[in-house]
């Protein structure tokens, strides 16, 4: 396979060229993605630790995807740990990830309960670049028609370079996904009502060009003009995965913060249930052990506390 050499299309905040992501979205009807159905699969992060932080990210699209009428869902390989001789045999006092041929059965299952999706989101930091490769390449047999979409950390820090070593990728989403991902649906509905797409790629500002035969997409986003008006994470969609497993059960037991957490945030207390929020996003530091690119950049910007505690007492009824 000859190696796919990608440039993207300039990108320039708030210019003629392309429109700040949000001002677009305000003129999409909340009826827009109908019957357009999204799949997220978060990937599966570092094998020593227990998953206590769920996918919170794919959370907050699917959330504001509802809104606009599509059908969101989520598959999350990061939750899963199990205690095996394998998992016995390599020293991993919480559990081994799920192999691939497991991953592949919870994914072909959750689509027979679900519906083929219209599109699949990929989620995860710069580590899982060997998971997603291998979970676009297994969706791209599983649905061969689907719009397949890069994001979160891996995606916006490589950018148009990530389709040199995932080539089954339709689009990257770059930064903060809340409008990008809405307008990225939009598009999928569009081409698959169309007659001829072609047509409409040569008028998409995100379209890069035609590689390989199949037409590649940059979409990069930006902060939302207000982080209050979000909806809260769509929680209740990891509350039982297809096989009956009670997955946000298994990460609100698992303590966020204190000694049984066993990382770098100390506590004087203990927890039995907890959940994790984001209230603020970007920072304006430039640490170089720190890649913040997927929340904003040095765009440093808050929730007020107002809406925290919304969403707090939101999670304490839930």
């Amino acid at each position: 396979m000859k190696d796919i050499h990608v440039v993207a299309k300039p990108y320039v905040k708030d210019s003629c060229m392309i429109a700040h992501p949000g001002s677009m979205v305000t003129l999409m009807k909340h009826d827009s993605l109908r019957g357009i159905r999204v799949v997220f699969i978060n990937m599966p992060l570092r094998e020593s630790a227990a998953p206590n932080t769920p996918p919170q990210g794919p959370g907050l699209l699917a959330a504001r995807l509802r809104e606009y009428g599509a059908e969101p869902s989520i598959v999350d390989l990061n939750a899963y740990r199990i205690k095996d001789e394998d998992a016995t045999r390599r020293n991993l006092q919480n559990g081994r990830h799920l192999t691939e041929r497991e991953a592949q059965a919870l994914i072909e299952s959750h689509f027979n309960k679900h519906g083929e999706p219209h599109v699949i989101g990929l989620s995860g930091k710069i580590t899982t670049l060997k998971w997603q490769s291998r979970i676009t390449a297994m969706c791209r047999l599983l649905v061969p028609e689907a719009f397949i979409i890069s994001g979160g950390g891996l995606g916006t820090e490589i950018k148009g370079g990530l389709f040199n070593w995932i080539p089954d990728l339709d689009a990257i989403c770059c930064s903060e996904g809340d409008d990008i991902m809405l307008l990225a649906v939009r598009d999928v509905k569009t081409m698959l009502s169309s007659r001829n797409p072609a047509l409409l790629h040569t008028k998409n500002p995100y379209h890069i060009g035609e590689i390989q035969g199949r037409h590649r997409f940059v979409y990069r986003g930006d902060r939302p003009t207000d982080l209050d008006i979000l909806p809260f994470a769509a929680w209740d969609l990891l509350e039982e995965d297809v096989f009956g497993n009670p997955v946000l059960e298994w990460y609100i037991k698992t303590p966020v913060w204190g000694a049984a957490a066993n990382n770098s945030s100390a506590t004087p207390f203990t927890m039995k249930r907890s959940l994790t929020t984001v209230s603020s996003r970007g920072c304006p530091f430039d640490c170089a052990f720190c890649y913040r690119g997927a929340q904003g950049e040095r765009n440093y910007g808050l929730r007020s506390v107002e809406n925290l505690t919304a969403e707090v007492k939101w999670m304490q009824e839930r």
